[in-house]
């Protein structure tokens, strides 16, 4: 569970976040003893990451992440077109969970980026449009813009199901959860970028990655990845 709190200062930096973390990490601990409280500063944003001890329920606290916020409604909107998209988005993140890929702290996937993973997947198949970049003809053009925090354009059209009819055969969950780690089995994760917002969908890399991108494809293609992924494809258990 993802929690945005807004803060009345307004626009806050990196290092002011991450004080904001510890004051609140010190404050809560000081309250309640039964609750685990750490700062994960290795995130892209400082947060704080709270549990009830003996409860699976993690909480992920920041500040000020309006873009956080914008992030889940267009997730939310495209699981509310088909709901394969939602229950395959919460089987891929609790498979992703057991075997230790969604922790952006150990150099593996964000669940966020488990998410897109599957948007991604879904539109690969014709089960989502792109609600970012909608065709010509279902919405004015120049296409409106919604800037959150100066920088990110958050919008997305949210009346795409007057339009969208979805092009894909009425695959089952089971085949779709299949589909989608045989998809990314076969995805070029060192050469490639995967886009929900952009056309086309699979996009070249840069010659220059960054470290945390390393990180990341190396964890996904050396570590368990393939071996677990391949185990459950052929045994019929994914």
């Amino acid at each position: 569970l993802d929690v945005v709190v807004p803060w009345p200062r307004g626009k806050t930096s990196g290092e002011t976040q991450q004080e904001l973390c510890n004051h609140l990490v010190h404050a809560t601990l000081q309250v309640r003893s039964d609750l685990q409280c750490e700062l994960i500063d290795q995130a892209r944003v400082p947060l704080v990451r709270m549990r009830i001890r003996d409860n699976p329920i993690v909480v992920d606290v920041s500040f000020n992440r309006e873009v956080g916020v914008c992030n889940s409604k267009l997730l939310r909107a495209y699981a509310d077109m088909d709901e394969r998209v939602r229950d395959l988005g919460v089987l891929v993140k609790t498979w992703a969970k057991a075997q230790g890929l969604a922790d952006v702290s150990k150099g593996t996937l964000s669940s966020y980026a488990w998410c897109l993973l599957v948007v991604h997947y879904c539109q690969h198949e014709g089960l989502l449009p792109n609600l970012q970049q909608p065709p010509q003809g279902t919405c004015a053009r120049p296409l409106p813009t919604h800037m959150v925090d100066d920088e990110h354009n958050a919008w997305f059209c949210t009346k795409a199901n007057a339009w969208w009819q979805g092009a894909a055969p009425r695959l089952g969950l089971e085949q779709l959860l299949a589909g989608f780690f045989s998809y990314f089995l076969h995805f070029d994760f060192y050469r490639d970028l995967v886009s929900i917002s952009r056309e086309p969908r699979v996009v070249q890399k840069a010659e220059r990655l960054s470290t945390s991108c390393e990180q990341v494809t190396t964890a996904m293609l050396a570590g368990s990845w393939a071996t677990e992924v391949s185990e459950l494809l052929q045994h019929g258990r994914a």
